[in-house]
């Protein structure tokens, strides 16, 4: 499941085989079986050990919305959820995991929202004609044996060949 989420907490802890990892408290609305919305908190811890476990745990203290401004990982210690804007707009996407008989919830990824400029249509319909986009979609859709058809009239009446 993904959720909107925001940092309520933040800093840098050392794990038992002394590596150094940075942790982050989100809170975020889940909804209970009834519907009812219910205020959760979850925690994310990212290490540093590997390449990949270095670039995905800076990738994910970006999205979360940490500032440029911050220029060395200590200050997450020293400034806590202030590392982060707090108008940050991004997403959580929790996961099930069962470790020794226990299931529980954990954060599989920290997904940036960004804002996105309203395009401009004329520049867009230039592009797809230089590029021979409607004739590449055109012929994909021939091999995926997918009709050509009108989109929904204005009527209320679809034509699209579902």
């Amino acid at each position: 499941m993904e959720y909107k989420a925001k940092v309520l907490e933040a800093g840098l802890k050392e794990r038992g085989n002394g590596d150094v990892a940075a942790f982050i408290k989100f809170g975020y609305t889940a909804q209970t079986p009834s519907g009812v919305p219910s205020e959760q908190t979850i925690f994310w811890n990212g290490g540093f050990t590997t390449e990949k476990s270095a670039e995905y745990s800076m990738k994910a203290l970006l999205s979360a919305g940490m500032y440029p401004s911050v220029k060395e990982l200590m200050d997450i210690q020293t400034l806590g959820a202030k590392a982060f804007n707090p108008d940050a707009k991004f997403t959580i996407t929790l996961e099930d995991r069962t470790h020794e008989g226990k299931t529980y919830k954990n954060v599989k990824y920290v997904n940036a929202m960004l804002d996105r400029k309203p395009l401009d249509g004329d520049k867009v319909k230039t592009y797809i004609a230089v590029h021979g986009l409607n004739a590449k979609l055109a012929a994909m859709k021939a091999e995926l044996g997918l009709a050509t058809t009108s989109l929904p009239h204005s009527s209320g009446e679809t034509d699209v060949g579902f």
